[in-house]
């Protein structure tokens, strides 16, 4: 989106994308795709092949950015070849979180951050019987989907005392699970993977306490970290991801960072939309538009074991009491709505089956409707 952005406001700049992946930029998002189904590059990629050729934007692919001397406003590339900039947009994004366990390099153990993990996790599935699961968030679940529909039984197991902790809320998560148990799947919360147990390299189970859950794929999604060391070597200032301002412009001036790696205002989203947004502002700004971000509350959605859920807001920690809640919950078709109110504003809202008012409930949060105001049109 940055490139782009910069290629509407100025058709003479010379611009350069670096990518350590063998694609062309993809639509991240329907990674999980890949495991199940055939996706052509017209359905996948962001913008055709020849739509880089046609804007005059070069892009080079498998290569590593090893360094950035912000002196001089060198790129250092892992070929030992430098590329010099007047302005460096950083999107680096982030990488999948590996816990230290015994067994975790094995053969037959996935993360699924890029699209070969994709592919290389659908090719060694085929012929598989069994597959554990490790994290019972978004991409946890969108992969233990993925598996079960090419025929694999499988396990989740989810430190956490319940499934997506931080996306849904106690009775919102329970309503999950019925629908993960109504599918088949193992579910064990409350639990973590002690081993992953192997055979000759090659994995078979995993450890949890005194239990052994037999596998032949370990699936290994327990959360992200920002790729800041491109960003450190340039001296930036760094917290959680690259620290940036409204126009996405890092401690240097000269340098922007938008996506996955970049914090804003104390937030790193890690989600699709606020990375898109934030590149188009990078590019405006970088090219000398007036552009700002600005963080907003957003939704998170999952299209898994024959049901949508759509999330959005902050649900109470603590003070439950102080709220008001409606909620109606229909098992029998998987219909679930449940809303809370602080001093009649909305703050937190969960859909499970039925999204189709799912903008009503985002612009609901957004703009703090009350309870009469969004009861009359979630509700009715």
């Amino acid at each position: 989106s940055a490139a782009q952005a910069i290629r509407q406001r100025n058709q003479v700049a010379d611009i350069t994308l670096i990518s350590a992946e063998s694609a062309y930029p993809y639509y991240r998002p329907a990674l999980s795709d890949l495991i199940v189904k055939d996706v052509t590059e017209q359905e996948f990629n962001l913008n055709p092949e020849a739509w880089y050729e046609q804007n005059n934007i070069q892009i080079i692919l498998n290569t590593v950015v090893q360094g950035v001397n912000a002196t001089d406003r060198v790129v250092n590339l892992g070929n030992k070849t430098q590329l010099a900039y007047d302005k460096l947009i950083l999107a680096t994004g982030s990488s999948n979180f590996i816990p230290r366990l015994k067994g975790i390099e094995a053969t037959g153990v996935f993360s699924i951050k890029e699209k070969e993990d994709a592919l290389a996790l659908r090719a060694y599935a085929e012929g598989k019987d069994r597959a554990v699961i490790i994290g019972g968030g978004v991409l946890g679940l969108e992969a233990a989907d993925a598996l079960q529909e090419l025929g694999l039984s499988v396990t989740v197991v989810e430190a956490m005392d319940r499934i997506m902790p931080r996306q849904l809320d106690p009775s919102a998560s329970e309503f999950m699970s019925f629908i993960l148990n109504n599918k088949g799947v193992d579910l064990r919360t409350g639990s973590s993977v002690e081993e992953i147990l192997t055979k000759d390299g090659v994995v078979t189970g995993v450890k949890i306490c005194q239990d052994v859950i037999s596998a032949d794929i370990v699936v290994v999604s327990v959360g992200v970290r920002a790729n800041v060391e491109v960003a450190r070597s340039a001296g930036l200032t760094i917290n959680r991801g690259i620290v940036v301002n409204e126009n996405m412009q890092t401690s240097n001036p000269h340098i922007y960072a938008c996506g996955d790696v970049a914090e804003f205002e104390g937030v790193a989203t890690n989600l699709w939309a606020p990375a898109i947004e934030q590149g188009k502002v990078a590019g405006k700004h970088a090219v000398g538009d007036v552009a700002t971000f600005a963080n907003k509350v957003e939704p998170l959605s999952l299209i898994a074991f024959g049901t949508e859920m759509f999330a959005v807001g902050t649900y109470p920690l603590e003070n439950i009491e102080q709220y008001q809640i409606l909620m109606n919950a229909d098992p029998k078709t998987g219909n679930f709505k449940k809303l809370y109110f602080d001093r009649d504003r909305l703050v937190y809202g969960v859909l499970f089956k039925d999204i189709t008012k799912a903008n009503v409930l985002l612009n609901g949060i957004r703009q703090g409707h009350s309870c009469y105001t969004i009861m009359n049109k979630l509700f009715v």
